[in-house]
Formats: C-alpha cells, sequence, structure tokens
C-alpha cells in the first residue's frame, strides 16, 4: 500500500496490480486497495486488478469491489483497459 501510494504521490496515476502469484487476499489487503482505488480516483487516475486466481476473483465480487475496479484475465488486457 505504502509503496503504491507514493507512485500516485509521484504522479503516476494510471496503475495494474498483478495477481497471478496471489492465493489469497484478506480484509487488510481489500482495505488497502481500496485506499489506492480512492486516492486514484481524487486523481484522475485509475486501477486495473489481472490475472485473478478464481477464489481471489471471488473475494472481489462478493465485496462489491468489482462495481468500481475493472478486473482483466492477462496483463495484455489490463494494459489495454488502463489506456
Amino acid at each position: 500500500e505504502k509503496q503504491i501510494l507514493s507512485y500516485i504521490t509521484n504522479g503516476k496515476i494510471k496503475i495494474i496490480l498483478e495477481f497471478s502469484q496471489v492465493d489469497y487476499i484478506s480484509s487488510a489487503g481489500l482495505r488497502s486497495i481500496l485506499i489506492i482505488t480512492k486516492t486514484l480516483m481524487g486523481q484522475g487516475g485509475k486501477l486495473v486488478l489481472s490475472s485473478l486466481k478464481k477464489d481471489v476473483k471471488e473475494i472481489f465480487e462478493i465485496s462489491g469491489f468489482t462495481n468500481f475496479i475493472p478486473i482483466t484475465e492477462s496483463l495484455e488486457k489490463a494494459e489495454q483497459k488502463i489506456i
């Protein structure tokens, strides 16, 4: 969270998070994603998540995050969506 927020502070407002190595996300992880998303939205930026495993994607769906954070199947598709 701190690292990504420092990127945003330095003007990087289009961010892709690639999740292919993530097997689980906790409520603290969801909170961090929410903070990052709100910070980006406040600066006209965008966050896209890519390559989520089935269980992790389900957590984002159940929590309602998919209503405001785009999720793609691959990094290549995320790169197209972030433009």
